[in-house]
């Protein structure tokens, strides 16, 4: 979502999900479906999505159904990104849209192996609102999967962007620059070692954490409540956005 950092699942929101079920008997091969999502309730934003769509790009959160479950990936301080929900079902989100993928050949124990692999090799710390995010994850996913249909450009095409603005930034800003090697301290880097994704967000975290709570506020604030829901920040964020003339 590159204006939304998905959070940690709330009890009634999708959770992290080992993929460990039995599988049913079905044949093979099985469809891939990609679920496309506005990343916030806030009428205004679906309105700019709806016309930014028409010309190739938006703010969306992704996921990947396979299976009968629905597969994505969001930032948590400890443990795996990845989490499951059913179909079209992320309350944090507002459905937009499906886009076939077309059907893999790999059986129901395939993906779930496959998905225990993705669970180690996208912890919720690395997540990175630009440049590592759910439509990231869901490019791979499908990539993975092996289905024959093109992951759309359009859905990560304005966090792709942003990413550049962002990559820029950091190589000119001392803040910014301040901010990765605090996130490389984070992760027990030291400070001139290489940029790895998510130290920016890392960096964050750590020196920006009044910042994070009063934008999380603002999110539940703007759908009139007092405790913490998932989603928060992403309204936050819109509701801060909103706020700039």
């Amino acid at each position: 979502c590159p204006f939304a950092s998905c959070r940690t699942p709330s009890p009634e929101h999708p959770t992290q999900t080992s993929p460990s079920q039995p599988p049913p008997a079905r044949t093979m091969p099985t469809d891939v479906v990609l679920h496309i999502y506005d990343v916030s309730e806030a009428p205004a934003l679906q309105a700019v999505n709806k016309a930014l769509r028409a010309v190739g790009t938006g703010a969306f959160h992704g996921a990947v159904e396979v299976y009968g479950q629905e597969w994505s990936y969001g930032g948590v301080e400890e443990g795996t990104g990845v989490f499951s929900c059913p179909p079209k079902g992320c309350t944090a989100h507002v459905y937009r849209e499906s886009v076939p993928m077309g059907q893999t050949a790999m059986s129901h124990s395939e993906v779930n192996l496959l998905l225990a692999e993705l669970e180690q090799e996208w912890p919720g710390r690395d997540y990175d609102l630009l440049a590592h995010n759910c439509c990231h994850f869901s490019e791979e996913l499908c990539k993975r999967l092996q289905v024959p249909e093109a992951f759309p450009k359009w859905v990560k095409s304005l966090a792709g962007a942003g990413a550049k603005v962002s990559h820029a930034v950091v190589g000119t800003v001392d803040k910014a620059g301040e901010l990765v090697d605090a996130g490389k301290q984070v992760r027990g880097a030291d400070s001139d070692e290489a940029y790895k994704i998510g130290d920016l967000t890392r960096g964050l975290w750590a020196t920006g954490k009044q910042a994070v709570a009063a934008t999380i506020q603002a999110g539940q604030e703007s759908r009139h409540g007092d405790s913490y829901k998932f989603g928060d920040f992403s309204r936050g964020v819109v509701s801060k956005l909103g706020q700039v003339d």
